[in-house]
């Protein structure tokens, strides 16, 4: 029986927290998770991946693209599972169709921009729509047959199993090598591109590794968060953690922690009201209403925060240099 069944959310964290101190002195293997355990798991993954990957996207300006991504990897799952005969999906052709099509979406976007002549937002629009309505197509088509249906679009966290972790977990680890290993080159890029430019920077292969990234952690996130709502988990943080920092690593850290919080409380808010009043809802729009909600709770209080520290700032007394004679 699950452990969680019945409990309001205080009480969700209680267990949770009794549950950890049992897997930590080894009294509880990881085949002992409970579902909620599981989507805690996959979902923590998704969160920081997102969020490390979110804050580049958000400060080179490349949401669009990534919203792109996020819907066109549909296809590439699509053809993937077309190419292995219908048989069960496997990590490996996920991530080799994800990283295929993010190529083909941004090598049609360019083509569209300098070729045709056509604006970067036009043209994003156009292929993204057009490579997502194909994969809408092709689910429609052999859905059944392959298992991909409105959980992929939309997310089924209640139907992972441990074997969804592998995925996730590749998404974190490589995302944080990543951001630890170039972090000095990505933060030069975020803030100021043409002074990197002028130190020698090839700005296409950071862009294109910034892309792969993308395609990575959203192929991560289609089982339980879905192609729609995987941009929230990109953007959300990161936009709540820029009201109180400027500085890079805070703005990681923060939006991590934004994420993550998130997260745990929308599993502790899906458990309550199906348990208590025996309403189904989606997991992972429940969490996207809260990065919302998260911001929109943070946007008064930064403005309160900038204010008490500008008056902090006025009572520094400033000391008068002489000017020697």
């Amino acid at each position: 029986m699950n452990p969680y069944w019945g409990k309001h959310i205080g009480s969700f964290f209680t267990v949770l927290l009794k549950r950890i101190f049992l897997f930590l002195t080894g009294n509880l293997s990881i085949q002992d998770l409970a579902t909620d355990e599981l989507q805690i798991l996959i979902l923590l993954c998704i969160a920081i991946s997102s969020s490390l990957v979110g804050c580049f996207l958000v400060l080179r300006k490349m949401t669009m693209q990534a919203n792109a991504l996020s819907h066109t990897v549909l296809c590439g799952i699509l053809v993937s599972h077309l190419i292995c005969n219908h048989t069960t999906h496997t990590l490996t052709g996920y991530m080799i169709a994800s990283l295929i099509t993010a190529l083909i979406t941004i090598s049609l976007i360019q083509l569209l921009t300098r070729y045709a002549q056509v604006q970067e937002d036009a043209s994003i629009g156009l292929v993204f729509t057009t490579l997502f309505a194909l994969g809408i197509v092709g689910v429609s088509m052999y859905g059944r047959n392959m298992h991909i249906g409105t959980e992929i679009v939309m997310g089924n966290i209640d139907a992972l199993s441990l074997s969804d972790c592998n995925i996730s977990l590749l998404a974190l680890f490589s995302n944080l090598a990543i951001t630890l290993v170039f972090f000095p080159t990505m933060r030069l890029l975020a803030f100021d591109t043409q002074f990197a430019k002028s130190l020698g920077v090839n700005i296409a292969i950071f862009e294109l590794l910034l892309i792969i990234q993308t395609a990575i952690t959203t192929t991560a996130a289609f089982r339980a968060v879905g192609a729609l709502l995987v941009l929230a988990f990109f953007v959300g943080p990161t936009l709540t953690a820029r009201l109180f920092t400027h500085k890079l690593r805070t703005l990681l850290i923060l939006s991590c922690l934004s994420s993550v919080g998130c997260s745990l409380c929308g599993v502790a808010l899906a458990r309550h009201i199906l348990s208590l009043y025996n309403i189904p809802l989606s997991t992972s729009a429940l969490i996207s209403t809260l990065i919302t909600c998260n911001y929109l709770i943070a946007l008064p209080l930064s403005n309160l925060y900038k204010t008490i520290k500008h008056k902090k700032l006025q009572k520094i007394p400033h000391t008068k240099t002489r000017v020697p004679a």
